[in-house]
């Protein structure tokens, strides 16, 4: 079949024969169903396939040759945060006679208000959050300044990883490539192994 999206309806104009047969031909003697396509985030090209194959087994390689390869590792990701003005519960009630329906509110909707959260976390917890105002960037300088501080943090909540190395994995949509030489370079001076992440990752 060339056009898997054809209706019964098409197919039984074309062959001229009734509803009712194309569809026993269609589940009965072709099995076939008609489904709907599931929604993916992106369609990956084979080569960003295998760079997520070629991430997966650095990964396995590391936990293979260390047994503290998870608690070594420091997530980053950031997230808009976005403000809402609810109204207090109390402020929403009335006096009504038991057999009367219950009041009714919209839901709130989201404000104008909205700031960037950058979280990093490891198996223990939150280490740091960084929040940055609605119409500024993360650049790859205030990326940097964000590692800085992320050390400082590590050195003063969790004693001892710093120590043994800390392994950040951070995102690696395109957005973020422009601030990705300064990021290692940072990186590197605080100590930190940037661990592989493939683009369009799910989180």
């Amino acid at each position: 079949m060339q056009d898997r999206r054809i209706t019964v309806k098409q197919l039984a104009f074309e062959t001229k024969i009734s509803i009712g047969s194309v569809e026993t031909i269609l589940h009965d003697h072709l099995n076939l169903n008609n489904v709907s396509a599931r929604w993916v985030p992106k369609l990956l090209t084979t080569d960003q396939k295998q760079e997520r194959v070629n991430c997966c087994k650095h990964l396995l390689r590391h936990e293979a040759n260390d047994a503290f390869f998870f608690r070594r590792i420091v997530t980053m990701d950031e997230t808009w945060i976005y403000q809402f003005d609810p109204e207090p519960k109390s402020a929403s009630m009335q006096w009504r006679r038991p057999s009367s329906p219950p009041p009714k509110k919209a839901k709130v909707t989201q404000s104008s208000g909205k700031v960037m959260l950058l979280c990093f976390w490891d198996c223990d917890g939150i280490i740091m959050t960084d929040y940055m105002e609605k119409g500024k960037t993360v650049t790859g300088e205030y990326y940097s300044g964000s590692l800085k501080r992320l050390r400082s943090e590590l050195a003063r909540r969790r004693r001892g990883k710093l120590r043994s190395g800390v392994l950040l994995l951070h995102d690696n949509a395109p957005a973020h490539r422009a601030r990705q030489v300064q990021t290692v370079e940072t990186a590197e001076r605080c100590g930190f192994e940037i661990l592989p992440h493939p683009p369009y990752l799910p989180d």
